[in-house]
C-alpha cells in the first residue's frame, strides 16, 4: 500500500493536483472484483494521508484468505493545487507558505527522478 500511495502522490505533485477522494481496486484469482471509494478527511496530495487512508480502506475489505491479484490505486476528484502546495519553481507565493512535510516530499520526488545506474544484462 505504501508503494501504491507514494506513487499516486509524486503523481499527483508532478501535475500540481489535489485528490478528494481514493478509490482501491482489488481483483481476485476467480475474475471478481471491487472498487469501493472513500473521501479524504482533506483534500491533499501527500504520501502519508494517501497511505494512511488505503490502508484503511484495505483493512475494512476484511481479506483473510482472498486470493488477490492486483491492487490498483486511484486518485478521485482531481482540483488544481493551492498555491503553496506547489513546488517551488512553479510556486507564485512566500516560501514560509510550504510546510516543512511537503518540502521533505519534494526533495524525495527530485531524488526519484535522478538518472540511476542500470543492471548489466548479459
Amino acid at each position: 500500500m505504501l508503494a501504491l500511495a507514494d506513487d499516486l502522490g509524486a503523481r499527483l505533485r508532478n501535475s500540481d493536483e489535489i485528490a478528494t477522494g481514493v478509490t482501491l481496486s482489488v481483483r481476485y484469482a476467480d475474475a471478481s472484483s471491487t472498487r469501493p471509494g472513500r473521501t479524504l478527511p482533506e483534500p491533499t496530495q501527500h504520501t502519508v494521508l494517501l497511505a494512511r487512508t488505503a490502508s484503511t480502506h484495505y483493512d475494512s475489505l476484511a481479506l483473510q484468505r482472498a486470493r488477490v491479484r492486483s491492487i490498483v490505486l486511484r486518485a478521485d476528484a482531481l482540483r488544481p493545487a493551492p498555491c503553496a502546495l506547489r513546488p517551488a519553481p512553479r510556486r507564485r507565493c512566500h516560501p514560509a507558505a510550504h510546510p516543512p512535510q511537503q518540502r521533505r516530499q519534494a526533495t524525495r520526488d527530485r531524488s526519484h527522478r535522478r538518472p540511476r545506474p542500470r543492471p548489466l544484462r548479459a
